[in-house]
């Protein structure tokens, strides 16, 4: 028995029994043998392929009788239905108890409030009940509204500063390529939130800035990015630290490496789909263009070009970025086989990509009966589809 996810890619070890000698026929009508597999547990979607296989050196007639495969689902111990602010309707509970309820925050039993940290929600009100911490920031809302009283759109936040605009590219991107909206929202998260694994109070702002409630989730091991912000780490945002800018790094040097990091991890998914490595990938691509190799200082100091560039992250023309997004999810899908989502004179943008980089998708694009021809701009191509092919 092998169990595979939706990308077919097989979790866990195959388990197998074999047959003893214990049912072989010695003409006195013996028993047959019963053997079994133990119950597999399903975690997440996926396929499972079970088969029957004589493997033995020597022919020997086998003969198998009453194959059976036994489903179980799993029991539903809670279901809720919500109104936008959280009022719950239509709520079935059985067995063990669970009290994190709407958006996964724990209800407090005695007043059917909702904690989520920094002060309580009731959700019967749609109110805070106590005043947002961060009230000064928002002097024309009221500081117990929830959600900017926008609850379809937003949410308690939990991300970082433009994680908006990362997480919309990354949608964008898969789903222009044909992808449904569960994979792109899926890749889009970890191209935003888990990538640059933001603080709270820079993500309040960003959610507010954007009309927009992207957080964390629970369940998502966010502890590989928790250094996302270091100043060490600046190349996973085509960045340069400080001492870096100091040291002499020119900010065309910072980009050229943020680039080459953010491929290096398009091209891990040559190994299996790695979604972490993927979504630091596209991050740190978008980020080339967001930042342009800019230090510390020059994108947060404050100082004139930190202003212009944390407008650029909210509100900026993301025309660049969108484009280099777009090619790299194409690159993911040739690796996997897919090129549903390639036509005909497609523009592409592969800058920072190694030779070696280069020559490998070339390969893949002239399997799929497609030419690269450079463009003027150095790093940019576009798609030629082969006569015979079209």
């Amino acid at each position: 028995l092998m169990v595979f996810d939706l990308n077919f890619h097989q979790v866990g070890n195959t388990l197998f029994r074999q047959i003893s000698t214990a049912a072989q026929e010695d003409g006195s009508d013996i028993s047959h043998e019963y053997i079994s597999i133990n119950p597999v547990t399903i975690t997440e979607p996926g396929y499972v392929y079970i088969y029957l296989s004589n493997e033995n050196m020597t022919p020997v007639e086998v003969f198998f009788d009453d194959f059976e495969v036994t489903h179980t689902s799993t029991d539903i111990v809670q279901k809720d239905d919500y109104y936008p602010f959280g009022g719950t309707f239509n709520s079935y509970t059985t067995g063990t108890e669970n009290l994190y309820k709407y958006n996964g925050k724990e209800e407090q039993k005695e007043t059917g409030w909702l904690d989520y940290g920094a002060r309580m929600y009731q959700p019967d009100l749609g109110r805070w009940m106590s005043v947002d911490p961060l009230a000064e920031k928002t002097p024309g809302w009221t500081p117990y509204a929830y959600g900017a009283n926008n609850p379809i759109l937003m949410i308690d936040p939990d991300g970082r500063y433009a994680v908006a605009v990362h997480y919309r590219i990354t949608f964008n991107a898969l789903f222009k390529l044909g992808y449904s909206r569960e994979a792109a929202a899926r890749v889009a998260h970890y191209a935003s939130v888990y990538a640059d694994h933001p603080s709270a109070g820079v993500s309040r702002m960003d959610n507010i800035g954007h009309g927009t409630g992207y957080g964390k989730v629970r369940g998502i091991d966010y502890s590989p990015t928790a250094q996302s912000q270091a100043e060490s780490n600046s190349h996973w945002h085509s960045m340069m630290s400080d001492a870096e800018a100091a040291s002499g790094m020119t900010r065309g040097q910072a980009m050229q490496r943020g680039l080459s990091f953010g491929w290096s991890n398009i091209f891990a998914q040559q190994n299996g789909e790695d979604i972490g490595k993927l979504g630091q990938g596209l991050h740190a691509l978008q980020d080339a263009y967001a930042h342009e190799g800019a230090s510390t200082n020059e994108h947060l100091g404050l100082n004139t070009s930190s202003v212009g560039m944390v407008w650029n992250d909210m509100y900026g023309n993301t025309s660049k970025a969108d484009l280099i997004s777009q090619s790299a999810v194409a690159v993911v899908g040739l690796f996997n086989g897919n090129t549903e989502g390639l036509s005909n004179g497609m523009r592409l943008d592969f800058s920072g990509m190694s030779k070696k980089q280069l020559g490998n998708v070339t390969g893949l694009l002239n399997k799929a009966g497609y030419d690269l021809n450079a463009e003027k701009s150095k790093g940019f191509y576009s798609l030629k589809k082969r006569e015979e092919e079209q």
